[in-house]
């Protein structure tokens, strides 16, 4: 069964500094789940 770990983080940046914030996330292993406001949900697996 796979396992992951959550993050929420709040992105007050508009366009280029979003998508660069976002980018280094998914570098690090972390999927963008949902967006609501300014608030950014994050997921990615984690190693059992």
């Amino acid at each position: 069964m796979k396992k992951f770990e959550y993050k929420c983080v709040s992105i007050l940046k508009m366009g280029r500094g979003t998508t660069e914030d976002l980018s280094r996330y998914g570098a690090d292993g972390w999927e963008l789940v949902c967006v609501w406001a300014f608030w950014h949900y994050l997921k990615r697996e984690i190693e059992t």
